[in-house]
């Protein structure tokens, strides 16, 4: 980073002076990888039954390399688990009537110094390479939302907003980033977890059981804080795709509202909106700060129940005893009470991000899958309202009779009609049959016209 700190320093920075994207990080890359994958799981769906997976996708590129991550992170979990215990070794030596020699005091001290390195080393790659994956699948999806936007029908785009798709590629991808830092921790916290309770079980007795109770009894206050997180995030995201979907239509329309002066009621509109999604995420931030208050409180109630029962059963506590203890509760109490609920927050709000990239992703892309949709309706009517020269004609309705003749759409079409001038009533039915063949992604022919007087 340093040359591009000098060329910053000594001139404005251009295009050209940044490093290009490595190739496997690349969007068109990673998108043709997930976009293959999908296919296959679409594919796979349609032999077996069910629905396809995003999820198993996402696993079969990154789940390799991300469970050697996790490989990495409890080799780093376990050096903080075996550091109390040298601690343990080193305070022992300076403790009256000791049995350790000089040597085994530096043996210890030399110990305690290797497992701080040992961390250094293994903490910063662990978070890169996680964070580094958390980014390859954003990006994966965000392309992948790309690629099918530009390939939606006419029919799915009128199920598909616009602020949908913006708030998927802009927002919520984002807890992809977050999710794979903690995932790790829901199966290395419990293990690590009994490693500390086995090794104080074996320092102080019983009494362990006593702080250790405290963790067991916030389980499932986290299985319960997950589900209200799920619930949350799937309240916020409809809000959020109102609110841009909104601005998109003001902002697009600005002359017109201007024009008019409706600055004030589509203000009024976006605010209430807005404070509709305001209130889940207040929600949201209530659940996270209590989340970080038992994270603050839990880690001192668990040391002070331990001590206060050791003592009342008469135990003698030591320094070796007291710096041991406190050690391993800390080892533990980062990964247990505040890095589990996360990991269950960011992967219930993952959860729903795939299950909103999903429903993007089963919706049609051309006509040929409206037409088989369709297939089970053999009758359908449609009602228009239609202006034409200034004067509002009403089509009463349009009954279309759908046959299948060799798996191909005929269309035969009956209008009824009332308007006011003969002369426009042929050229308004050929208007209205373009209309239906845009709308409905039909090839329509006209066969047969009925027209009706006003009276």
């Amino acid at each position: 980073m340093n040359p591009l700190f000098k060329t910053g320093y000594s001139r404005r920075l251009e295009v050209e002076d940044m490093y290009n994207v490595v190739p496997e990080d690349q969007s068109d890359v990673l998108g043709s990888r997930l976009e293959n994958e999908w296919q296959k799981e679409v594919e796979r769906s349609k032999t077996r039954g069910g629905k396809p997976s995003l999820l198993k996708c996402l696993i079969r590129i990154f789940g390799l390399e991300y469970m050697l991550l996790g490989i990495v992170l409890f080799l780093e979990e376990s050096t903080k688990v075996c550091q109390p215990l040298l601690l343990g070794g080193l305070i022992r030596y300076f403790t009256p009537d000791t049995t350790l020699s000089r040597q085994d005091a530096f043996l210890y001290a030399m110990g305690v110094s290797l497992c701080a390195v040992n961390l250094a080393v293994l903490h910063h790659p662990y978070f890169f390479g996680v964070q580094r994956i958390g980014m390859k699948m954003r990006v994966a999806c965000c392309s992948l939302l790309y690629r099918k936007s530009m390939r939606l029908s006419n029919h799915a785009l009128g199920q598909t907003t616009t602020g949908q798709i913006v708030n998927l590629m802009s927002n919520d991808v984002n807890r992809f980033d977050q999710a794979v830092v903690f995932l790790h921790f829901l199966w290395i916290g419990p293990l690590e977890g009994i490693a500390v309770l086995a090794i104080l079980w074996r320092e102080l007795g019983p009494s362990t059981l006593a702080g250790f109770s405290v963790l067991l009894l916030l389980v499932p206050i986290q299985g319960w804080m997950g589900k209200l997180f799920s619930k949350f995030r799937q309240k916020t995201a409809v809000h959020t795709d109102e609110r841009v979907r909104l601005m998109n239509e003001i902002i697009s329309g600005m002359r017109v509202i201007k024009m008019y002066c409706w600055e004030k009621p589509f203000g009024e509109l976006v605010e209430k909106i807005r404070s509709s999604e305001m209130k889940k995420l207040r929600a949201t931030s209530y659940l996270r700060a209590y989340i970080i208050g038992l994270y603050v409180a839990s880690g001192k109630l668990i040391i002070y129940l331990i001590f206060l029962i050791y003592t009342l059963v008469g135990g003698h506590l030591t320094p070796e005893d007291v710096f041991v203890a406190i050690a391993f509760v800390s080892a533990i109490h980062l990964s247990t009470t505040m890095f589990i609920p996360f990991a269950i927050q960011c992967a219930t709000e993952a959860r729903v991000t795939l299950k909103r990239i999903k429903v993007i992703m089963l919706q049609y892309k051309n006509s040929t899958e409206v037409a088989q949709v369709q297939k089970s309706s053999r009758l359908k009517a449609v009602s228009l309202m239609l202006t034409f020269a200034g004067r509002h004609i009403c089509m009463l309705g349009i009954l279309m009779v759908i046959a299948f003749v060799d798996q191909k759409f005929r269309a035969t079409i009956l209008f009824i009609v009332i308007v006011q001038f003969s002369n426009l009533r042929r050229s308004i039915c050929h208007y209205t049959v373009r209309a239906v063949e845009i709308c409905c992604e039909l090839s329509v022919t006209l066969t047969r016209l009925q027209f009706l007087s006003r009276d």
